[in-house]
């Protein structure tokens, strides 16, 4: 929620884009308007086309250097509102988002954030903590990049074909073993763990920057501990599945 001072007074610079079941707070001023609800930061890249070079451009944590710090631009999915108030604005305003931007899409809130730090735990950590800390009912619920990913969007954060992904997960391209899917098998579309296929291609030298791979071990960390946190995962419940399965192999 980023705001403009007006007459010595601090009022919000966003008004509200509703369509296609979003609605966006764009920012108002000179650079306003971003197209689709796009904002700074976003990077917009049309898909390599030839050869086999697999760039990584959309691969690692988006960001920009800032005075030897960082911007890290990620999401916050939220629950504990359904619309955009005055009084969710202001507080996450005054609780130090303001380098984010609310939108909803289909009742469900979110952060886009633009966030300077000295590193990603930095970033998404104080994020987390703003938000539910603004004193307004909201919690973070998840952290996207997201790390289940489909062949398409293997593709988009490799910035490469669809050929090339699809020859990538059937082992004939680059010589490599490509991480099975997690699921998806007995259904229409397969599912990869982006942080696997980022291990996996860094790992062979088709991803070169180790930023990348850090980057998406980070977010599957993340929402991980967000799901122990809402006693949605068990990690006792876990380990003992673990060591169940250890014994029956013995």
């Amino acid at each position: 929620m980023r705001k403009e001072k007006t007459g010595g007074l601090w009022k919000p610079a966003i008004q509200p884009t509703v369509g296609g079941g979003y609605t966006v707070l764009n920012k108002v001023g000179p650079d306003a308007n971003y197209p689709s609800g796009q904002h700074r930061g976003c990077q917009k890249t049309t898909p390599a086309r030839s050869g086999d070079l697999l760039s990584g451009a959309l691969t690692q944590p988006k960001c920009k250097m800032h005075n030897q710090k960082l911007t890290y631009n990620f999401t916050l999915i939220l629950s504990g509102v359904t619309e955009p108030t005055n009084a969710v604005e202001d507080a996450l305003f005054n609780a130090g988002c303001d380098d984010a931007i609310l939108a909803f899409r289909n009742n469900i809130a979110y952060l886009e954030f633009d966030r300077k730090a000295t590193s990603h735990e930095q970033a998404v950590l104080s994020a987390i903590r703003a938000v539910e800390k603004a004193g307004v009912g909201l919690k973070v619920e998840h952290v996207e990049p997201s790390d289940s990913v489909t062949a398409s969007e293997i593709s988009r954060r490799l910035n490469c074909t669809r050929e090339n992904v699809r020859l990538l997960t059937q082992g004939r391209r680059a010589n490599l073993n490509f991480p099975p899917p997690y699921s998806g098998i007995s259904t229409e579309k397969l599912i990869w763990s982006w942080a696997d296929v980022a291990r996996t291609l860094y790992a062979k030298g088709k991803i070169r920057d180790k930023k990348v791979v850090i980057w998406a071990e980070y977010l599957r960390e993340i929402n991980t501990a967000l799901e122990i946190r809402e006693g949605k995962l068990s990690m006792t419940r876990c380990k003992k599945l673990a060591k169940d399965m250890e014994l029956t192999l013995a």
